[in-house]
């Protein structure tokens, strides 16, 4: 995984210099917290990605399979954006969300609560 990141990472350097990168990645991070929807594709998060191996390079990292949204700490700003809709009744508590990214004016994104119609 650290490889495929940090290629495409030397990819966008060398072709497209001086545009911001955004990368995406379907995984596990350590130390997120998860939900009891998400399949066990490791035992214990054993496999989990250390998000300091990503890098620095990409201005922004988009994550997802895990349900909860919530940030990644990591050398840029790293986010589960979370599914918009609870998938079980651990998630009944957590703030479901989509996430602008206004690029011209940060690389923070602006967490925009999705309404819930139903309990």
């Amino acid at each position: 995984i650290q490889n495929i990141f940090f290629e495409a990472s030397e990819i966008c350097a060398s072709k497209y210099s001086g545009i911001p990168a955004v990368a995406m990645g379907h995984l596990f991070t350590a130390g997120i917290e998860t939900s009891d929807s998400e399949r066990e594709i490791q035992i214990g998060n054993l496999a989990a990605f250390e998000a300091s191996r990503f890098g620095s390079y990409f201005s922004y990292i988009a994550l997802g399979h895990i349900h909860k949204p919530q940030r990644v700490s990591a050398a840029v700003p790293t986010f589960y954006s979370g599914s918009p809709l609870p998938l079980s009744f651990s998630e009944r508590k957590d703030e479901k969300r989509i996430l602008l990214l206004d690029t011209e004016n940060s690389w923070e994104p602006l967490s925009i609560p999705v309404p819930s119609f139903r309990s």
